[in-house]
């Protein structure tokens, strides 16, 4: 039987990274590194929007922290937290801590023209710290910042790896049942203003659900709400959480893999595009017609050029007949007849425009289904080889002994 020529599983291929421990022993490394930390202002509709940020050297993981209270953090030009938000805030006070353990931080104050915990504001952040450090984003905040929290969870945009923390959290809103990533509620046992059991049985549609309860501390200062004297105890769980599920939190990524043909679905019956997605690299092999209505197979690997988009080259092949023996991958010749680019709109509908032989369309394309779809993810510690979803792209074994032709496999449920 063939082989896979990776081991990858659709809707989780970048979770296939860091094990815990290699991760964990990453934060450990951390700590010993330099952190710099200064003022950023960034451009958000109408305004700038400043946040305090906070770098390791090396970070595993960002964060993105919406304070509560009134929101204002206060951030001076010094890095100095003086307004209302500030200087109680838990991530504030242990972010030597957390960037200790490899948590890049921002620490999101109010808008120049003063507005606070908007989405879009606190969106444009977070992309900022996704194009400075390619890692899962997790988003922070509890209290009177709980409801903007859970909007973040519920609707960040699914190429966004990452999670969400939720610090001694206000009554739970509808959406917070749409959170469908890594989720940990932190909250103190003696305070009587948070509701961190509602909201961690709201969690439904979470895959990895956390709640961790503190004691101790004292309600002096900041109070049991803002984890007063338990601290070293806070930022332990935080990194803690991160660090078993920022694997995991990958997995949020979307993978397109699978038959795709034109939407709506059946419209165009008879041709279909496969594609083979692992990493920034999508294989897409067409199946379609020439002029003549004869069978046309094309082939294009196509690299990822910004988010939801990838661009290749098509080839036409030749080479020996299927049942040559032995086969020669070197009797194989590709001639580029176009170009193509698939432009995603979510995980399941696309636009596909091409030009093949100086002829240019576009179709809007959505994925082929006849079967329950695959929604395999993957962490640490899977076992990848007990998987029982088979859909990739398969070539002879041992790999590229028959370099030049290929098999799709596209499973869904009992049927190949």
């Amino acid at each position: 039987m063939p082989n896979r020529f990776s081991r990858l599983f659709w809707g989780g291929i970048s979770a296939m990274g860091l094990t815990t421990g290699l991760l964990l022993a990453m934060i450990a490394t951390s700590a010993v590194g330099a952190v710099t930390t200064t003022v950023v202002d960034i451009p958000v509709t109408g305004a700038t929007q400043r946040f305090l940020y906070v770098r390791p050297d090396a970070p595993v993981a960002n964060i993105v922290h919406l304070p509560g209270g009134d929101g204002v953090m206060g951030i001076q030009n010094d890095g100095t937290a003086t307004g209302p938000a500030g200087p109680c805030s838990p991530v504030y006070r242990t972010r030597q801590a957390l960037a200790d353990g490899g948590m890049a931080l921002a620490l999101v104050d109010a808008t120049s023209t003063g507005s606070v915990r908007d989405f879009n504001d606190a969106l444009e952040v977070v992309r900022y710290m996704q194009s400075r450090h390619n890692v899962p984003t997790w988003v922070i905040g509890g209290s009177a910042s709980t409801a903007a929290i859970g909007n973040l969870g519920a609707n960040l945009p699914s190429e966004i790896p990452g999670g969400v923390i939720f610090n001694s959290p206000g009554r739970p809103a509808s959406n917070i049942g749409s959170i469908r990533r890594p989720t940990l509620v932190v909250n103190h046992s003696l305070d009587n203003l948070q509701f961190g059991s509602a909201m961690f049985n709201a969690l439904t549609a979470a895959p990895v659900r956390e709640r961790v309860v503190f004691t101790g501390g004292s309600n002096a200062g900041c109070g049991y709400h803002l984890f007063n004297g338990v601290e070293a105890e806070y930022a332990a769980a935080v990194i803690g959480f991160i660090g078993r599920n920022n694997s995991f939190a990958s997995s949020s990524v979307p993978n397109y893999q699978g038959l795709w043909w034109n939407s709506p679905a059946g419209s165009e019956s008879g041709w279909g595009i496969n594609f083979a997605h692992q990493g920034d690299v999508i294989f897409a092999s067409w199946f379609t017609y020439d002029a003549a209505g004869k069978a046309l197979w094309l082939v294009m690997t196509a690299d990822k050029t910004a988010e939801r988009t990838y661009i290749g080259t098509f080839y036409q092949t030749r080479g020996p007949a299927f049942n040559a023996v032995p086969f020669s991958p070197s009797a194989v010749t590709a001639t580029a007849v176009g170009s193509g680019t698939l432009t995603f709109s979510d995980a399941n509908n696309a636009s596909f425009a091409y030009t093949v032989n100086g002829i240019s369309q576009t179709k809007p394309i959505t994925r082929q289904v006849f079967g329950p779809l695959p929604t395999c993810t993957s962490g640490a510690g899977t076992n990848h080889a007990a998987a029982t979803n088979y859909q990739d792209l398969w070539w002879a074994s041992p790999a590229g002994v028959e370099s030049g032709w290929g098999v799709n496999f596209t499973h869904q449920g009992d049927t190949i």
